[in-house]
């Protein structure tokens, strides 16, 4: 039986939202430890959980200040879920570090690029697959939705039309029901005192010698490349655009690897053939067509939504009397919504998608729950168990699973994780060919 630890067991999304999703659901499939720093409070939370399932559970109290703990701990685990945030503040790299020697599989919701760029990808990627430790950041809503759409609208693509044709410009709209997560804003501040929040400046350093060239400029009003029946026709700026796109980039980037790059990880056996190859140069975009009640449904409403959260995002990090004037209305890290609210949640996105042969794709992500909450739970608990416990049927892992390094959702878990969403009942991603609607046209190639 496989081990999954969790690291920050006690903070609101571990304690009321993963563990009993992975008690309740995979009882007597994985053995789970239940880490932290409070012992007491790692025992309460045991206590509270599922008295039938205990044996399958057992309590590891460390700081990861201490690598001799942190190395005994890996040692007992096969999946490490971390969720002890800020990370660049509780010493992540000590855990991502003990996994990557270890030939352990790690996953966070770090969304620190910054703290990517200068820590984790250099230090740990090579390091990893040389064990093949799997390490994928950043594995809840910020950013697996936007990587497994994009994913799957490159495979719908190539199922149709082979693998020769890639994808010139990929737009995503969320329409999210939910609430802002005290930890994301925690890991944002700890990100502003460090001067490493992401601004996205740092994403070409997730992309080895790939490309050197900028995503394109934040805009006050998207478009899809092409209209289609049921797609948004404008979206708002998406704050969370900033570091998706460096895991959208990064995925492109892995996608595309050569089997003599990685020959030395996998013996010269290494193929990506199995998995859909993104063309040489493609244009991601994402924007917001809906935050609850609110849709951005014209021209001017993108517009003025847009200029609203620019110029809110702006005052936030650079003006630390903003940052006190609205911390009243700020969840604080161990906050969170009740399980009812959670319940009403919603995460749904559509993309739509052009490939170079002016083929249109358009595909949709329906997510139930809280978005930074539950969601992103379930999300974290399916991908870890991806790794953990065989494929669903028909079904396999990317070819980059078996070979480690810093990975993305869609090249560490791909279509298992799709598929074991849609069997949880968690989310339904699918794609479809569609015909652009009267009047409208496919946009021509773009650069990265």
């Amino acid at each position: 039986m496989k081990t999954v630890t969790v690291y920050g067991a006690t903070s609101y999304t571990g304690s009321t939202h993963l563990l009993p999703y992975l008690d309740t659901n995979y009882a007597g499939q994985v053995h789970l430890i239940i880490a932290g720093r409070n012992r007491s409070k790692l025992d309460a939370l045991n206590a509270s959980l599922s008295a039938i399932n205990e044996k399958h559970r057992s309590v590891a109290a460390l700081s990861l200040d201490d690598p001799a703990a942190v190395k005994a701990l890996v040692d007992k685990s096969d999946v490490v879920i971390n969720l002890a945030g800020p990370y660049g503040l509780y010493n992540a790299l000590e855990l991502i570090g003990a996994c990557a020697k270890a030939g352990k599989h790690y996953l966070d919701l770090n969304g620190d690029v910054g703290m990517l760029a200068a820590d984790v990808v250099p230090r740990w990627d090579f390091a990893a697959s040389q064990t093949g430790s799997v390490i994928v950041p950043m594995c809840g809503f910020e950013s697996a939705p936007g990587d497994l759409i994009v994913y799957e609208a490159l495979r719908t693509l190539q199922n149709h039309v082979g693998r020769n044709v890639g994808i010139a410009h990929s737009t995503t709209f969320y329409d999210i029901v939910g609430s802002v997560s005290g930890g994301t804003m925690a890991s944002v501040e700890a990100g502003i005192q460090s001067g490493s929040a992401a601004d996205g400046a740092q994403e070409a350093a997730l992309l080895g010698q790939a490309s050197q060239v900028p995503s394109p400029k934040v805009k006050l009003v998207y478009e899809p490349p092409v209209r289609v029946a049921g797609a948004p026709k404008y979206g708002a700026f998406f704050i969370q655009y900033l570091p998706n796109r460096a895991v959208l980039r990064r995925s492109w980037h892995l996608l595309r690897l050569p089997p003599s790059t990685v020959s030395h990880k996998s013996n010269g056996q290494f193929s990506n053939d199995s998995e859909p190859l993104p063309a040489d140069k493609v244009t991601f975009e994402e924007a917001m067509s809906g935050m609850g009640a609110r849709k951005v449904t014209s021209w001017i409403g993108a517009f003025l939504t847009s200029l609203v959260v620019i110029v809110f995002g702006a005052l936030y990090v650079s003006a630390a009397w903003f940052r006190r004037l609205v911390s009243p209305w700020v969840p604080k890290p161990g906050q969170g919504p009740t399980l009812e609210e959670c319940a009403k949640g919603s995460t749904h996105l559509i993309n739509v998608s052009v490939g170079h042969d002016g083929t249109a794709i358009k595909t949709e992500y329906v997510g139930k729950g809280d978005p930074g909450y539950s969601h992103t739970a379930m999300l974290l608990a399916e991908s870890a168990l991806s790794l953990a416990l065989p494929a669903p049927k028909g079904t396999k892992l990317p070819p980059l699973a078996d070979v480690g390094g810093v990975l993305t959702p869609a090249t560490a878990f791909g279509g298992v994780v799709i598929e074991r969403l849609r069997l949880a009942g968690v989310a339904d991603i699918n794609g479809q060919i569609v015909q652009p609607l009267q009047g409208t046209h496919a946009e021509g190639k773009k650069d990265l």
